[in-house]
């Protein structure tokens, strides 16, 4: 990869923070539509290469196979997985958070950003009861989305 310009030569090859998934990822049996409900062990983490920061979901034992496709809700928010193989890691799913990784001035940068990334994951949602708007009250409208960058460094698109 030496030499290619999304290659961030500050960075080395690093896995941040593999925990089990958290069951309440799976989501429902009924919620086909975001989630893929298996019975085996999976771990959850990040992946750091010098062109690209992943989320990586493996399975507890070597699966032969290729991953499927799968989304996973993880703290509020739903994650689409692509299912990969390679020979000797076996099947897994990933997720990209950044690629490439240009923005990280050095490793230690990134490995901040990618625990960042996971304690907000990790971090239960707390649901919250909503009350009927009043009349007199209108919703706001138009709110900006934060962008990528900025939902994972706790700020808004700029």
């Amino acid at each position: 990869m030496a030499g290619i310009p999304i290659l961030n030569s500050a960075l080395t090859v690093a896995a941040i923070g593999f925990e089990p998934l958290p069951q309440s990822a799976l989501g429902k049996p009924d919620d086909a539509s975001h989630t893929l409900r298996e019975d085996a062990p999976q771990y959850l983490g990040i992946l750091l290469t010098p062109w690209f920061m992943n989320l990586v979901c493996l399975p507890a034992s070597f699966e032969s196979a290729a991953a499927p496709n799968r989304s996973y809700l993880l703290g509020d928010r739903v994650f689409d997985f692509l299912g990969m193989h390679e020979e000797h890691v076996g099947g897994f799913s990933c997720s990209s958070l950044f690629s490439p990784v240009l923005e990280f001035a050095d490793q230690a940068t990134a490995l901040a950003a990618g625990a960042e990334v996971l304690r907000l994951i990790r971090t239960p949602v707390v649901q919250t009861v909503s009350t009927a708007t009043a009349p007199s009250e209108k919703p706001k409208q138009g709110l900006e989305q934060p962008s990528r960058r900025g939902f994972l460094l706790g700020g808004t698109r700029r």
